[in-house]
C-alpha cells in the first residue's frame, strides 16, 4: 500500500502527467509554412525589383509636365484688380503741441545762454522735458476719456 501511495499519490491528490506537444508534422501546418515562405520570397523579390526601378528613375528624372493654362480663378482676378487700384494718399497730421513756458523750460533757456559749449546737450534735455510734459498731458487726457466712457457705459 505504501508503495502504491508513493507511486500514484495519496487519496484526493492530483498528479499532473506530461502534455502532448504540437503536431509539427501535420499536413495543414506544413502547407501554411510553405505558403508563408513563398510570400516572403515573393516580397523580397518585389523589393529588389522596386529598388532597381527607383535607381533607374533617379538617374533619368522626368521633366515636370507643363501645366495647362487654366482659367483665371476669382482670387487671381482679385489680385490683378488690386494691382491697378490707386493707393490713397496719406495725410500727415501735425502733433498737438502746447507751448507754455514752465519754470523748468525757462531755467533751461537761461542755461542755454550761459553755456555755449553745452548747447547740444541742453537742447536735448529741453526736448526730453518737453516730450515728457506732453506725455503726462496725454496720459491725463486718456484718463478723462476713460472716465467719460465708464459713465456712458453705465
Amino acid at each position: 500500500m505504501e508503495e502504491y501511495k508513493q507511486r500514484y499519490g495519496g487519496k484526493g491528490e492530483k498528479t499532473e502527467l506530461g502534455h502532448l506537444g504540437a503536431d509539427l508534422d501535420d499536413d495543414a501546418l506544413l502547407m501554411k509554412k510553405a505558403v508563408q515562405e513563398k510570400m516572403k520570397q515573393f516580397s523580397k523579390e518585389l523589393q529588389r525589383i522596386n529598388r532597381h526601378r527607383s535607381d533607374v528613375n533617379k538617374v533619368q528624372p522626368k521633366p515636370p509636365a507643363p501645366k495647362p493654362a487654366s482659367k483665371a480663378t476669382a482670387r487671381d482676378k482679385a489680385l490683378e484688380f488690386a494691382k491697378n487700384v490707386p493707393k490713397p494718399k496719406v495725410e500727415v497730421r501735425q502733433a498737438l503741441q502746447i507751448e507754455c513756458k514752465s519754470p523748468s523750460a525757462a531755467a533751461a533757456d537761461a542755461r542755454k545762454r550761459m553755456n555755449g559749449a553745452d548747447q547740444e546737450e541742453q537742447d536735448d534735455l529741453a526736448e526730453i522735458r518737453r516730450r515728457e510734459k506732453q506725455h503726462f498731458e496725454d496720459v491725463a487726457k486718456v484718463a478723462q476719456i476713460r472716465e467719460f466712457l465708464a459713465l456712458i457705459a453705465v
